[in-house]
């Protein structure tokens, strides 16, 4: 079976695109915040939740062969969202032969592809809005 990315909808009122605006990552806590066209913040962090992730610039990530993006176009070209998780996913596979219950996540952003491998869901908050 394929990897397959699903569309995630992660908290109600959520707008479809976001970019990042920043990430950390200590003591296996990644925090990120992400903002849209219409000045809106949220805020998703993993609490003490993350088995592994990588920051990938688009550009490269959409040259890998093997990538999601690239196998299928229509994803490629008309996204139009952020929030995925990556079902039979490669990236799990590739960091255990045991599959405990991780689940991927992935957010496409402008410039950025997000990979999050973690035992738990995030904690999604909306920020106040971005002041112009």
């Amino acid at each position: 079976m394929s990897q397959e990315r699903v569309r995630w909808i992660p908290a109600p009122e959520i707008a479809s695109f976001y970019d990042e605006e920043s990430l950390s990552f200590h003591d296996k806590t990644l925090s990120m915040i992400f903002y849209n066209d219409e000045k809106k913040k949220i805020s998703v962090t993993f609490n003490q939740s993350v088995i592994a992730y990588a920051a990938t610039d688009e550009m490269f990530r959409m040259a890998a062969t093997d990538d999601l993006w690239v196998q299928n176009k229509e994803l490629q070209y008309t996204t139009g969202w952020t929030f995925y998780k990556v079902i039979n996913s490669s990236y799990i596979k590739a960091l255990s032969t045991q599959l405990p219950a991780w689940t991927h996540y992935a957010f496409h952003t402008q410039n950025t592809v997000i990979d999050v491998i973690a035992d738990q869901d995030p904690i999604i908050e909306h920020l106040k809005d971005l002041h112009v």
